[in-house]
């Protein structure tokens, strides 16, 4: 069975476009080895039309045009595969772009690193260039059973290229977030926390390792969203692993409301959706009549193009009493005109309470329901 990765892939042949493919180092050896290759053989391109490229190989823009090029001979098409895209420079990327706009070639490239993301993001890659997160077989190879063994190698091998001595502490780091998924973190608290629980750090190689980390498609920061401001926040943000089998590599008793929360960022992330944190300061009179101020969250607002949705995680909703539960009122005192959805375990038909707010099961969201 193909994956929708796979799928996705394909459905760009002739597109014109470089495909960008993000996923953390190891994790897409077999597709790009194997399952990709054959998805290609079924779309007409056989394995003798693959031209594979090696990016760490260190090409310059022009020698890696030409190595290309040699290749696609005959007119027919091709299929171009780049391992290690992390690898390239500004001239490499923009030569990849010319060569899949040129047409008769279709260009993948494979990246374990946010580095690819951020050219594709400069007017080098504005429309010659589209990022497919990979997250399907990033759950099937931290399931694997030497998973633990490769994390603990590419933890170290991240710690030594960022000049970070200590790589048992960002291990420790990870594992740290794994149990704490969904809480409000800053560099100094986690320092603190970090320094209680018997691991000395400061927040400025706090702030070193969450950068590599994030760098390295490890874990996922959700920023903070003030929503009267309309402006977001640095601090506090929530941080979470990047695959849900990570997180149980790292957590295996993690709380499973927080579970389900990063369910739904991988979910919102994979559809395309821009994901945030969102909350909302309010004033309100207490019984005696002084003014107490409050703050009110949903999970998540997450935003693709001019459309945005809140979300928020509650484990069971009662229809007959669902407009009374503090999860909804709290939903509706956000005064935006967005949807408002309540994400719930089982599986039944989406439904609204009596003033509009939506209710789905949890895997009809993770499925893409909510998106539709």
């Amino acid at each position: 069975m193909m994956s929708s990765l796979a799928d996705r892939l394909a459905a760009s042949l002739g597109s014109g476009v470089l495909q960008i493919i993000l996923g953390a180092r190891g994790c897409l050896d077999g597709f790009f080895e194997r399952e990709f290759p054959e998805r290609l053989a079924l779309a007409g391109i056989s394995s003798s039309r693959l031209v594979r490229v090696d990016a760490a190989s260190g090409h310059s823009g022009q020698t890696l045009r030409r190595t290309v090029l040699a290749h696609l001979a005959d007119g027919g098409r091709y299929a171009v595969i780049v391992r290690n895209g992390e690898a390239l420079c500004e001239d490499a990327f923009a030569a990849l772009c010319g060569i899949a706009a040129r047409g008769g070639a279709d260009v993948f490239v494979e990246a374990a690193s946010c580095s690819v993301e951020r050219l594709a993001k400069t007017p080098l890659g504005s429309g010659r260039a589209v990022l497919h997160r990979d997250f399907e077989h990033a759950e099937a190879f931290w399931k694997e059973g030497a998973a633990g063994e490769a994390l603990e190698a590419l933890v170290q091998e991240l710690a030594q290229s960022r000049h970070l001595r200590r790589s048992v502490l960002m291990l420790d780091l990870l594992r740290y977030f794994a149990s704490t998924m969904g809480e409000p973190h800053s560099a100094n608290s986690v320092a603190a926390d970090m320094t209680r629980l018997g691991h000395p750090v400061s927040d400025k190689t706090v702030k070193a390792m969450i950068g590599a980390l994030e760098e390295a498609l490890l874990i996922i920061r959700v920023p903070s969203w003030d929503i009267r401001a309309r402006a977001g926040r640095r601090t506090p943000e929530r941080i979470y692993p990047a695959a849900a089998s990570l997180a149980a590599l790292l957590c295996p008793d993690a709380d499973c409301g927080s579970v389900r929360r990063l369910e739904l960022v991988l979910a919102m992330r994979s559809a395309g959706w821009r994901v945030v944190s969102p909350f909302l300061s309010v004033v309100d009179r207490s019984k005696e009549g002084r003014a107490v101020r409050s703050r009110i969250e949903a999970d998540f607002l997450c935003t693709r193009g001019s459309a945005s949705i809140y979300v928020r995680w509650e484990k069971k909703l009662d229809p007959v009493t669902a407009d009374r539960a503090e999860c909804v009122r709290s939903l509706l005192r956000i005064p935006d005109l967005f949807e408002k959805l309540i994400v719930t375990e089982g599986a039944f038909a989406p439904w609204r309470t009596r003033r509009g707010v939506r209710v789905m099961g949890i895997r009809d969201f993770t499925d893409g329901r909510a998106f539709g």
